[in-house]
């Protein structure tokens, strides 16, 4: 009796140390080097996976950044009616985006958005406001296999400045003022002027 007691307290530990022995390799793993998820899809004609967010080496071949101003002159005729008592400024906004694409795997090489805004100087039922753009864009060289779009839109907004006196904002209009297909040379100021009604 005392000896098949002996022999299954060895054989339990036994048991112990060679399942602890089984698990140890998998618990020292360097935990420093999860593995990560790559997203992306699978090329129809090819089969290959390509994952998203990389850059083809076709977008990569600019390295210096091309610089320049967008200028967008905005004349305003006020033709609305406020409420009295309000205090008024009009504040003229732009904004503009650059999106560089590739045709032959979609990835995106380069985008950008740029956004300013200024007060109007107002003159009786006209106003009148300069909105200024910087850019600085590294962006791929011009190709037959990368596409690019810069859009610019604008609003002109009437704000209430005694916003105690009545709501904040009392008129807003909007609109596009660019569309390119590629972007200005480097130094270039590119200006627009519209005329707008509020």
């Amino acid at each position: 009796m005392r000896f098949s007691t002996l022999a299954a307290i060895a054989a339990v530990t036994l048991g112990v140390t060679l399942a602890g022995s089984a698990v140890a390799p998998a618990q020292s793993d360097d935990p420093s080097t999860p593995h990560r998820r790559v997203f992306g899809y699978q090329d129809a004609q090819t089969g290959e996976f390509r994952p998203l967010g990389r850059v083809d080496p076709e977008l990569a071949n600019t390295t210096s950044p091309t610089t320049g101003t967008f200028q967008l002159a905005i004349t305003i005729k006020i033709a609305s009616s406020f409420p009295t008592g309000t205090a008024r400024a009009i504040i003229c906004g732009a904004n503009v985006t650059e999106n560089s694409t590739s045709l032959t795997t979609f990835s995106s090489a380069a985008f950008y958005e740029e956004t300013a805004s200024s007060y109007a100087t107002v003159s009786g039922s006209t106003a009148t406001c300069t909105v200024n753009i910087p850019y600085s864009w590294v962006v791929p060289a011009p190709s037959a296999t990368v596409m690019t779009t810069i859009a610019g839109s604008y609003t002109v907004e009437v704000a209430n400045t005694a916003v105690t006196a009545g709501p904040p904002l009392l008129r807003l209009t909007g609109g596009d003022f660019l569309s390119l297909k590629a972007v200005p040379t480097t130094g270039a100021v590119t200006k627009t002027a519209i005329s707008v009604t509020i």
